[in-house]
């Protein structure tokens, strides 16, 4: 990414695929909501080139959205990803992490100093709009 300030995508969603079901009705309401989601599926159309392509969609994407469960605890993708873009991206201030809880587990310590929403419930639509809220800064 160069010095402009334009980004593909609004977000990079970053989960265990145990989660698939609950981060793809995510991102759907998401993207109904003009917001631009980079999401695994919906991105690599090579699949001999997956690493190559994750790369690019963290570049090209303004946000990180680590989504956390017990499921994710055990995904090396999702510490792969999240590695990445903090040593690729901790200067740019343009940049943003955002720890999106799906289930009521615990939130690792490194994790804590970002924004956290918690949409471990459906019912939450306070939390979904405080998400929202931040792509419209």
């Amino acid at each position: 990414m160069d010095s402009e300030d334009h980004f593909d995508f609004d977000i990079f969603l970053s989960y265990n695929h145990l989660d698939r079901v609950r981060v793809h009705t995510l991102a759907d309401k998401l993207r109904i909501d003009g917001i631009h989601i980079w999401l695994d599926e919906w991105n690599i159309f090579n699949k001999d080139h997956i690493a190559k392509e994750i790369n690019r969609g963290l570049d090209k994407s303004k946000t990180l959205g680590v989504c956390v469960s017990l499921n994710s605890h055990t995904s090396i993708w999702r510490r792969l990803e999240t590695h990445v873009f903090i040593r690729k991206h901790k200067d740019d201030e343009r940049r943003s992490i955002f720890v999106i809880r799906l289930d009521n587990s615990n939130i690792h310590k490194l994790f804590k100093q970002f924004k956290s929403f918690d949409l471990s419930s459906p019912s939450n639509t306070e939390e979904y709009k405080k998400l929202l809220k931040e792509f419209n800064k």
